[in-house]
């Protein structure tokens, strides 16, 4: 008789402990989070972020890593109402950053730090993000922003937590938090693979801590020199070239690809190999660009300026002819959709090529 009650009293404590951990705590949880959860836009992407002090947001530097235009948005914003931001402090190798609001948002709480809190196994957790990020503001898709995910801290490494929760890229940067509602560490990366499930990669809770503690006495912003350096591949959409070597005048449609190595999103080194039954073509380019502001930012354009060497060889007949090069681009959807017009320098004869293109890598 006592063992059976005994048994009885165990299991209705272990319900009552899981009722409690994974439904009431987290509404309480999501109703004090939810609106210090913002949605930040840079670079073509949307994450989440969780307010640490009334001007100051933690995020993940991937989120914010090329050092674009940066604009914050709450629950409750329609587009073009969210506030503009800037990276004060970055920590690429643990993927954490601090950014800094241009005006202070008085109206909304902080999270506080759980660094203290003991991370073991089984630690139950939440996080707060945008799953469908891109589409947001679309009428379909808007009860998707601001969504509550909850699971388990999956293992605890030295310099990484590993969690077992469902996310989706509008989730990166958002805060993971504890029963209590206060911030653990953040959504840095997720696994991905045939065999992988809801695994996520997060930096350690003392990282994220010590990050938040240096940006205390941190004010002024990075520059652009602190972004990463990308890689571009682009291939044609349309390609017009225009040859005149005295009173003979050619024109032609030909292919161009280009492989570009961008040093902090500004400054670029290309080569380009085209052609086409009738020519062949390659050009070396050094370029620069910069983002033109926008106020809607729907359709984001960055122009640039570049120059460089391009040979041509038309048909057999031709010898290879070299011509030193400028032109202007005109960028949209960061980059991913490119037109150039270049035009060579020569005395007897000139080249004038258009080209447009797209940019793979950032469509896939």
């Amino acid at each position: 008789m006592t063992t059976t009650l005994a048994r009885a009293i165990l299991a209705s404590s272990l319900l009552l402990n899981t009722g409690n951990a994974k439904g009431s705590d987290w509404v309480t949880v999501y109703q004090s989070a939810v609106n210090s959860v913002p949605y930040i836009l840079s670079g073509g992407s949307v994450c989440a972020g969780a307010l640490i002090e009334n001007n100051r947001i933690l995020t993940a530097w991937h989120c914010v890593h090329l050092m674009r235009p940066i604009q914050v948005g709450w629950r409750g914003n329609q587009s073009g109402q969210e506030q503009s931001a800037e990276v004060i402090l970055k920590d690429s190798a643990n993927d954490i950053a601090i950014l800094k609001l241009a005006s202070p948002s008085s109206k909304r709480l902080p999270l506080a730090s759980g660094a203290h809190i003991p991370v073991k196994t089984g630690t139950p957790v939440a996080t707060i993000g945008h799953p469908l990020g891109s589409e947001l503001y679309s009428s379909s898709n808007a009860d998707l922003g601001f969504v509550l995910s909850s699971g388990i801290v999956g293992k605890v490494n030295a310099k990484n937590t590993i969690l077992d929760i469902s996310v989706s890229p509008g989730n990166s940067g958002g805060p993971v938090l504890t029963q209590d509602g206060k911030i653990l560490t953040l959504i840095s990366s997720k696994y991905s693979g045939f065999r992988v499930g809801n695994l996520v990669t997060a930096p350690a809770p003392e990282l994220v801590a010590s990050a938040i503690d240096k940006s205390a006495s941190v004010s002024e912003p990075l520059d652009w020199t602190a972004a990463k350096n990308t890689w571009h591949f682009y291939v044609p959409v349309g390609c017009h070239l225009n040859f005149t070597d005295g009173a003979s005048k050619h024109s032609y449609y030909f292919d161009e690809i280009q492989l570009e190595w961008r040093a902090r999103d500004r400054l670029a080194l290309s080569i380009s190999q085209g052609g086409s039954r009738h020519l062949e073509t390659t050009a070396f380019h050094l370029g620069a660009s910069i983002h033109v502001a926008q106020p809607d930012r729907r359709i984001p354009l960055e122009a640039g300026v570049f120059t460089g060497y391009r040979t041509l060889r038309i048909n057999d007949a031709m010898a290879e002819t070299g011509f030193f090069t400028a032109g202007v681009e005109l960028s949209a959807f960061y980059s991913a959709v490119r037109i150039r017009a270049e035009q060579s320098f020569g005395a007897n004869k000139s080249l004038r090529t258009v080209i447009g293109s797209v940019d793979l890598f950032s469509l896939f």
